[in-house]
């Protein structure tokens, strides 16, 4: 039976969630539903390549596109497409993606694709999305604004959501809470962060699929 969803996954950074995904695949929750197509990074030092590589992932699957190596970001964007052509991507996901994606790369896909954001987004409101709110800065950024207006049940919020073609303002598709004590770290925060991440995309995906 062929997969419902092939999925290329967009990566910057160490690609944790990715090499979740694809274990997920292989041996999980997404056996038999959805399909890792391929891995797009967006430089030649991702980690993410070399830890999906020894994961089993196939080398040829991986590439890295930096808009620095094309002659304008026009470009960029159709090499990108021409890639997940090529290995047949129905489906794309941002995890741990922190350039602005193209409009031709999101034309392609129309909304068959999401990004995975690590503190709560209000699409069309202040919140704590944009350009330089990823990772441990966003989370930071939350906890510091819970402690500071002294929630009487402070939480904070994974997301995911569509891509378009500004940071963090497509449509949310799924959140998941997490509740803030008063001895909450950000560190700490940031790694069940994480693994609320892996699950919320898990659910992300079979949505999809």
């Amino acid at each position: 039976m062929p997969y419902s969803t092939k999925w290329c996954l967009l990566i910057s950074g160490a690609g944790t969630t990715a090499m979740n995904m694809w274990e997920a695949t292989q041996s999980g929750e997404l056996k038999g539903i959805a399909e890792i197509a391929c891995v797009i990074a967006s430089r030649n030092d991702t980690k993410g390549i070399e830890n999906l590589k020894a994961l089993g992932f196939p080398e040829e699957r991986i590439k890295v596109f930096s808009p620095k190596a094309f002659a304008s970001r026009e470009d960029w964007a159709r090499a990108m497409v021409a890639f997940t052509k090529e290995h047949n991507a129905t489906h794309f996901a941002q995890l741990g993606w922190l350039l602005l994606t193209h409009p031709i790369f999101l034309q392609h896909f129309g909304k068959k694709g999401f990004n995975l954001h690590p503190a709560p987004l209000d699409p069309g409101h202040k919140d704590f999305g944009g350009k330089r709110m990823y990772g441990l800065a966003a989370v930071t950024a939350r906890l510091k604004f819970v402690q500071a207006t002294h929630h009487l049940t402070p939480w904070t919020e994974i997301c995911t959501h569509l891509v378009t073609e500004k940071y963090d303002e497509g449509l949310l598709v799924g959140v998941f809470r997490i509740p803030i004590t008063k001895t909450t770290t950000a560190n700490a925060l940031m790694q069940e962060s994480l693994q609320a991440g892996y699950k919320l995309t898990i659910w992300t995906i079979k949505a999809f699929s």
